[in-house]
């Protein structure tokens, strides 16, 4: 389901004049924003998945030097409300506090795991535009240790939703993956990780009145590759590492139930290229063990839409969308520190700074957690 989500709406709205040539269209602004909000879901879906199965590789490389293999889970279930002015995210279920520890989860071979996350969204509640119940991505998969070199895999996904376009329509999608991987040792310290897979979504648009709706569907191959090398000098550990991704997707045709309008099929493209390093070093102090880490990425991310054309029978005009390439090139710097208190607490904390490299417009985030076993 994908490398990244981008606010297409937002970059493909209607311009003044075009707007002005088109008003014998029914809400064309809105049927724009339904189409681009499309791929933007399409991306965020499959970034979640790939972010699935990536985490999957990095937990069961752990067993690796004994040619084992591991069950995990980090299925997560969660409700967001508000308390008072503030909305909060409280998580109901975690499977990762189910399992048993970690020599009880070790096997010979075959591994199986499950991941993502399913949200109850009370805020959502009263807005028949937006789903109560909603997720990005769930997935199950399951694997196999050929050696202690080699992993192979696979992994079935789904996600749905339902959001808000424009100013009373919405847009509900409901999307199946399936996607191959593998991780194999080149050496000892250095790994390759490559992902291949298929999706297939369906769109239900619906523009106020019940019986303005409008649906397509998309298929969506995708494929991503990740190499990294580990150097250790004393007690620091860095890890170059390169990442690329693309995916191609194929939007059917476009028609509502109510009209004869109607948008041809489309296609998008998205590449992603990044290439970074990370840092760590473990410290073992008498308040306990220190982990301070810090990474810095760059990467260049590009994006190609087709062109189509928004028809109606009843009008005069007709809407053209153009096609619409864009690149961006940005940059991560994070640094953080765990701190292992003790067998059963645990602080980590994390800042990150991220901005474009043409325009510097410096995003920064602060997270802390801590962790307590009983």
């Amino acid at each position: 389901m994908a490398l990244c989500a981008f606010a297409w709406q937002e970059r493909f709205a209607l311009p003044a004049a075009a707007q002005e040539e088109a008003v014998s269209l029914p809400n064309v602004s809105e049927r724009v924003a339904a189409l681009s909000a499309q791929a933007a879901r399409g991306w965020t879906q499959k970034s979640r998945q790939l972010d699935l199965v990536v985490g999957r590789l990095n937990k069961a490389r752990t067993k690796r030097p004994d040619g084992k293999n591991i069950n995990t889970s980090s299925l997560a279930v969660s409700f967001i409300g508000r308390n008072g002015r503030h909305e909060t995210k409280t998580t109901m279920l975690q499977t990762s506090d189910l399992l048993a520890p970690d020599k009880a989860r070790q096997t010979d071979r075959l591994g199986v795991w499950f991941a993502g996350d399913v949200k109850v969204d009370s805020l959502r509640a009263g807005n028949p535009r937006l789903a109560t119940v909603h997720t990005d991505g769930i997935t199950f998969g399951t694997d196999a240790r050929l050696g202690p070199n080699l992993l192979v895999g696979n992994a079935i996904g789904t996600a749905f939703d339902r959001t808000g376009v424009g100013e009373d329509g919405s847009l509900r999608s409901l999307a199946i993956a399936d996607t191959l991987y593998a991780s194999t040792f080149l050496s000892t310290d250095t790994y390759l990780d490559v992902a291949v897979g298929a999706a297939w979504t369906d769109f239900t648009s619906r523009y106020g009145a019940a019986d303005a709706a409008g649906s397509r569907d998309a298929r969506q191959l995708y494929a991503t590759a990740r190499y990294s090398r580990e150097f250790r000098r004393g007690r620091l550990t860095l890890r170059p590492y390169g990442e690329a991704g693309t995916s191609q997707t194929y939007f059917g045709r476009y028609g509502e139930d109510a009209s004869d309008l109607t948008c041809p099929s489309q296609s998008a493209l998205f590449r992603h290229f990044s290439f970074g390093m990370r840092a760590e070093t473990a410290l073992d102090t008498s308040l306990g063990m220190l982990r301070p880490h810090a990474k810095f990425e760059v990467s260049r991310t590009t994006k190609r839409r087709s062109g189509a054309t928004i028809a109606w029978s009843e009008a005069a005009d007709a809407y053209r969308l153009s096609p619409a390439v864009e690149y961006q090139n940005t940059f991560v710097a994070q640094t953080g520190l765990k701190w292992q208190i003790s067998d059963r607490a645990t602080l980590d904390g994390e800042y990150r700074l991220s901005s474009g490299l043409a325009e510097f417009e410096p995003q920064q985030k602060i997270t802390a957690s801590f962790n307590l076993r009983f």
